[in-house]
């Protein structure tokens, strides 16, 4: 969770500076995405490998019922709408990487899954984050648009 947090901040400082388009900004939105993926994988996929941790399978013993219905709940549609895409834009030599350099909606997929981050975090007894001062772009805004750079 920290190292998602960790990449959104580092895109957010890149645009706010103007180095959106520098490689090392590319960098940066893979590493959101591959954190982005494995968290709500963890979190809320069904496709498992035998070696992969699961929230519910490793975890759900040491949390209420309600609660990890409520996580699914948020994360499930998440894995639907982006687990393929990110997977299949990460993954080298692959047509849709060469053909579609597509807009990535960072504060988007960020504040879809903050619900659930939430919900875990309090599920361990840890605090929220404090999103004051966080976010820097619109809800819903493209990190590519380039009336934000």
């Amino acid at each position: 969770m920290k190292m998602l947090q960790f990449a959104r901040v580092q895109i957010i400082s890149a645009v706010q500076e103007g180095r959106a388009s520098a490689p090392h900004f590319w960098e940066k939105i893979e590493c959101f995405l591959l954190h982005y993926r494995n968290l709500i994988q963890f979190l809320g996929g069904s496709e498992k490998r035998k070696d992969d941790l699961s929230f519910t399978a490793d975890f759900g013993d040491q949390i209420d019922e309600t609660l990890i219905i409520a996580i699914e709940k948020v994360v499930k549609p998440l894995v639907e709408k982006y687990s393929n895409q990110i997977s299949k834009y990460l993954a080298h030599c692959t047509r849709l990487r060469h053909e579609l350099d597509r807009d990535w909606y960072i504060n988007e997929m960020y504040f879809e899954l903050l619900p659930a981050i939430h919900l875990l975090r309090s599920a361990f007894g840890l605090q929220a984050w404090n999103q004051q001062g966080d976010m820097v772009l619109k809800w819903g805004e493209s990190l590519l648009d380039t009336s934000l750079m």
